[in-house]
């Protein structure tokens, strides 16, 4: 199945001529994927019904009824009574078994089958994104990778981490000159996210932390009912210049124990709260499952992780960079003054 690579003009905007071209080329694509699902859909029913259909007997037939009427004509019916019950027996064991076996293999068959179309569906969502980023620059396309991505996300499929990390670099360099591609660009740094918590490079080992903290951070809050995120601690307790930390950019870390975690883990499960990144120095730190804002004002990133994080980012040129270092790598290290 060969797929049409789709040219954008650089230096102007596309025209008419130029968006029939592309809605064209991607409309070929999905109909021949889906052709091909449909025809995948069939084989897979007609394989189903014909293990359904088959005789649960057929082996059986008639054997051991002509072993019975040959010891009644050898014995006589005393024994042919005999005979005929333990046949009787036979049989059903026999049926007993074919019927178990036939469930067994009707049952691998479904699991089979749920895993094919599961391949299926992530195959076809990994296609729409990487047609949907030769065309970054049209409402086709950026409609096409939004919508793969809130799929995958609610089916849990989880696309390949390099595909949407290279998709989603095209949405942000396309959106220097289309800011409508800055949408999309924002719901791959989001959907990659969700992918990280297999690839997470800090320690899986968590604590509870005890006592004051002496971390500064701006969280817009959700409901007053709700609780606050809990914060963790991770790997060995280290000297200043190797722990976790946050402080305002310009000003020093607060004066503390002489040892502090590694890394802190902030996790926001079970609340609706969002950090604020504007003005903030953070190093070693995991932000996970809270709403990220970012305004494009003043950040230092060391070794910080977001894990399962949705993110507000402000169209802007450090809006741009932060994006394109998101994509990037799983620890990120970013610094604008």
């Amino acid at each position: 199945m060969g797929y049409h690579g789709c040219k954008v003009v650089s230096g102007r905007k596309m025209n008419q001529s130029d968006t029939k071209a592309v809605r064209k080329l991607i409309s070929e694509d999905t109909k021949e994927l889906s052709d091909r699902l449909t025809a995948l859909s069939l084989q897979l029913t007609e394989l189903k019904a014909s293990v359904k259909t088959k005789s649960k007997t057929e082996d059986l037939k008639n054997a051991g009824w002509v072993r019975a009427r040959t010891i009644m004509l050898a014995f006589g019916a005393p024994a042919a009574i005999v005979s005929v019950v333990l046949t009787v027996l036979g049989l059903g064991a026999t049926a007993f078994y074919q019927l178990m076996s036939h469930a067994v293999k009707d049952a691998e068959f479904h699991v089979n089958t749920t895993n094919k179309l599961g391949e299926i569906q992530k195959m076809l969502l990994e296609r729409n994104l990487v047609d949907a980023a030769k065309a970054p620059n049209t409402k086709l396309g950026q409609k096409l990778a939004i919508t793969a991505l809130a799929t995958a996300k609610t089916e849990g499929v989880n696309i390949p981490l390099d595909v949407v990390r290279d998709s989603g670099a095209k949405f942000v360099l396309a959106s220097a000159s289309d800011p409508g591609a800055w949408e999309a660009a924002v719901h791959f740094v989001s959907y990659q996210s969700n992918l990280l918590e297999n690839n997470l490079p800090v320690p899986r080992a968590y604590r509870p932390l005890q006592g004051p903290l002496l971390w500064e951070l701006t969280f817009v809050t959700g409901p007053s009912d709700h609780r606050s995120p809990t914060i963790y601690g991770a790997g060995p307790d280290v000297g200043k210049e190797r722990a976790a930390s946050i402080s305002n950019v310009g000003t020093a870390t607060k004066t503390g124990p002489s040892l502090m975690p590694e890394y802190i883990i902030i996790d926001g499960a079970g609340t609706q709260d969002s950090v604020i990144l504007d003005g903030y120095k953070v190093k070693n730190v995991v932000f996970k499952n809270l709403t990220i804002h970012y305004s494009g004002g003043a950040l230092d990133l060391q070794n910080v992780v977001f894990l399962n994080c949705q993110f507000n980012i402000q169209h802007s040129q450090n809006g741009e960079s932060l994006a394109k270092n998101l994509l990037s790598s799983s620890l990120i290290t970013f610094l604008v003054s």
